[in-house]
C-alpha cells in the first residue's frame, strides 16, 4: 500500500513538472525546441518505472489490472509520458496535415451547446499548444528533395527518426492510458472523475486528428473504433452528474458516426 501511495506522489510531482517545464508561458518565446527538457523528463519517468518493486512492475503489453489503484498508477504514468511528447506531435501534425476524412461536418451537426463546448476545448488547446510550436520547429529540418518530392506535406516515413519515435511514443501512451482502466468493472472510483473523463475526451481528439492526417498509420482504424466506443461509454456513465462529460460523449458520438458511417455501439451503460 505504501509503495502505491509513494508511486502516486511521484507521478503527481512528475505531472506538475511536465506542465511547468513544457507548458509554461515563459518558455514559449525562446524560439527553439528544448529537447533537453523532454529527454530529462522522459528519463526521470523511465528511471522511476525501472525501480518499481516487483509486484508493481508491468510491461506495456500486459492486460489491464483489475485493481483500481494499480490501474490508476499505470494510467497516470502513461498520461505523463503522453504529455511529455504531445508538443512534438502537435507540431508534426500541423506540418503533415492532409485530411483524408472531412470530420468537420460532424461539428456542424452538433447542437449549439455541443459546438460551444468543443470550440472552448479547441481554443484552450490551440492557445496553449501553439505557443510551443516555436520550440519544435528548428528540430524538424526539411527532408531531402528526393524524399519529399520537392514540395507538399510530410508523411510519417519522411520525418526524421527522432520525431517518428517521439510521435509514436505519444500516440501509444495516449492509447495505453485509456486502456489502463479496461480491467475495472463499472465506473472507476477515482478522486476526480471529471478530470479523468475530460482528459480521455482530449486524447480521443488527438487520436482522431492523427488518424485523419498523414500520420494515420500510428492509429489503426479498428483500434480507433474500439477506443472511441469505450470513451463514449465511459463518459456516458457520468452523464447525469456532469453535463460537460455528457456533451463530450455526444461530440465523440457525432464524430464517430461521421468517420465510420454508423452510430457508435454502446451497451450496458450504468447510471451514476
Amino acid at each position: 500500500m505504501m509503495s502505491l501511495y509513494s508511486a502516486q506522489i511521484f507521478l503527481q510531482k512528475t505531472l506538475y513538472h511536465v506542465h511547468t517545464e513544457l507548458y509554461k508561458v515563459e518558455e514559449h518565446d525562446q524560439g527553439y525546441w528544448s529537447s533537453t527538457k523532454v529527454d530529462i523528463l522522459s528519463s526521470i519517468l523511465e528511471q522511476w518505472r525501472s525501480i518499481l518493486p516487483d509486484f508493481l512492475r508491468w510491461e506495456d503489453g500486459d492486460p489491464p489490472s483489475d485493481d483500481i489503484k494499480v490501474a490508476n498508477m499505470r494510467s497516470e504514468y502513461y498520461s505523463a509520458r503522453y504529455l511529455i511528447y504531445r508538443p512534438i506531435l502537435y507540431y508534426v501534425l500541423h506540418l503533415a496535415r492532409q485530411p483524408k476524412v472531412p470530420v468537420s461536418g460532424a461539428v456542424k451537426s452538433c447542437s449549439k451547446s455541443q459546438q460551444v463546448a468543443l470550440s472552448i476545448t479547441q481554443s484552450q488547446s490551440a492557445t496553449s499548444m501553439a505557443r510551443l510550436s516555436s520550440e519544435v520547429r528548428p528540430a524538424l529540418n526539411p527532408p531531402p528533395s528526393d524524399q519529399a518530392g520537392g514540395e507538399g506535406p510530410y508523411t510519417y516515413r519522411e520525418l526524421p527518426s527522432e520525431l517518428r519515435h517521439a510521435c509514436k511514443i505519444c500516440i501509444d501512451s495516449a492509447i495505453l492510458s485509456t486502456e489502463a482502466f479496461d480491467g475495472i468493472n463499472g465506473r472507476p472510483v477515482v478522486t476526480n472523475i471529471f478530470g479523468m473523463g475530460h482528459a480521455r475526451f482530449g486524447k480521443m481528439l488527438v487520436l482522431l486528428a492523427t488518424h485523419n492526417s498523414r500520420l494515420s498509420e500510428l492509429v489503426e482504424r479498428k483500434a480507433l473504433q474500439r477506443l472511441l466506443q469505450g470513451a463514449i461509454k465511459s463518459l456516458l456513465q457520468s452523464r447525469y452528474t456532469s453535463p460537460t462529460l455528457r456533451i463530450n460523449a455526444e461530440i465523440l458520438g457525432d464524430v464517430y458516426e461521421r468517420v465510420f458511417g454508423e452510430p457508435a455501439t454502446v451497451s450496458q451503460v450504468g447510471t451514476y
